[in-house]
């Protein structure tokens, strides 16, 4: 791929989106079916085209397809050392893709129009949820695969970026502020309004928690400390009654965020499964009697008391929209009894690019 981008470079001329990519896919199946020589080819190649016309199966002018006819030759060391390592050995990759561009052709038949010979234990099946397609193939046909879909899909792999934003309103202007944010599909007015409060100090920031995934990928980010607590109580003996064990449970506590966005077939809508989990203050501790099942026994316990605040949705947004997706009263303080206060949650959604363009 280096030496045809170094050619088309050094040509200086502009070459239309077609006759681009055949340069490019021609010389990356070359470069793929003469690795690992050491001066020059090993094996003869011959490429014939066939023509084609229309757009093809990923809304792209069409390429010509190809058929590619190998003659055996005499292999170098380095291939001959390959060869009897494991002449027919099979790797796998995942490509991620834009979605909705596979829909009349299987992802093998496409492979297979544009010259991907497909043997014994090779396969590629597309997953339209996370829109991956996954190939199973030698090494010198992955690279082809490589050079196929390396050519489709110039703009790299996109992920989604989500953050959450908590912040502090008296109750008033909170509530103000979800009564002009229902009638609207995104907030972003609303969280800017929230931003200047801030900067006047008629708002406060609280906290923050942001993860990037790839489409139809689950993702979380946690900043939360353990809390181990006696639950209940269980006897040790039943037969003399002389001591009880307690069961014990664990609970994290502060903010936790898990996402599962889909960026849908127009590559700026994004489907979102969201659950976050916030603790408006540490737990506080309070007195509980416990019984001892089986027994009459019972036991003054400090156990804890959490003040979780939780949301669990779905929506439907566009890249780089922001919704406000939940509000409280914080709990746990003593100023939260003294104050009349709310606490908002917004959304915010970015659809980023996570590698260059070839």
């Amino acid at each position: 791929m280096r030496l045809a981008t170094l050619l088309m470079v050094k040509s200086g001329r502009t070459h239309s989106l077609g006759r681009l990519m055949s340069v490019t896919l021609l010389m990356a199946g070359l470069l793929a079916s003469f690795a690992g020589c050491e001066k020059g080819p090993t094996e003869s190649t011959e490429l014939r085209e066939e023509q084609g016309d229309g757009l093809d199966e990923f809304g792209l002018p069409e390429l010509p397809k190809r058929e590619v006819a190998r003659d055996s030759g005499k292999l170098s060391d380095n291939e001959k050392e390959e060869t009897e390592e494991n002449p027919s050995e099979l790797i796998t990759r995942i490509f991620p893709i834009p979605s909705g561009l596979i829909t009349r052709k299987s992802a093998r038949e496409i492979l297979e129009s544009y010259g991907i010979e497909f043997g014994e234990g090779s396969s590629a099946t597309y997953n339209p949820q996370s829109n991956e397609i996954t190939v199973r193939q030698t090494r010198e046909q992955m690279s082809l695969v490589e050079a196929v879909l390396s050519v489709r899909y110039p703009s790299g792999t996109k992920a989604i970026n989500s953050r959450i934003e908590i912040y502090e309103f008296p109750s008033a202007s909170a509530l103000k502020l979800q009564q002009s944010a229902e009638d609207q599909s995104d907030n972003s007015r609303e969280w800017e309004e929230t931003l200047r409060r801030v900067k006047e100090g008629t708002a406060t920031f609280i906290t923050s928690a942001t993860v990037l995934s790839r489409s139809g990928r689950r993702a979380g980010v946690q900043d939360t400390f353990e809390v181990i607590y006696a639950e209940d109580f269980d006897q040790q003996n039943a037969e003399e009654s002389k001591s009880v064990i307690p069961d014990f449970s664990t609970q994290n506590v502060g903010t936790a965020l898990e996402v599962e966005p889909v960026i849908g077939g127009d590559g700026e809508t994004i489907d979102i499964n969201l659950s976050l989990e916030y603790h408006t203050s540490p737990p506080t501790k309070e007195t509980v009697n416990m019984a001892v099942p089986g027994t009459e026994k019972a036991f003054d316990v400090l156990t804890p008391v959490f003040h979780a605040k939780k949301i669990t949705t779905q929506l439907t947004l566009m890249d780089g929209e922001v919704k406000l997706i939940g509000a409280w009263r914080p709990t746990g303080k003593l100023e939260f009894e003294t104050r009349d206060v709310m606490q908002v949650a917004f959304l915010k959604v970015d659809i980023q690019t996570t590698s260059k363009p070839h």
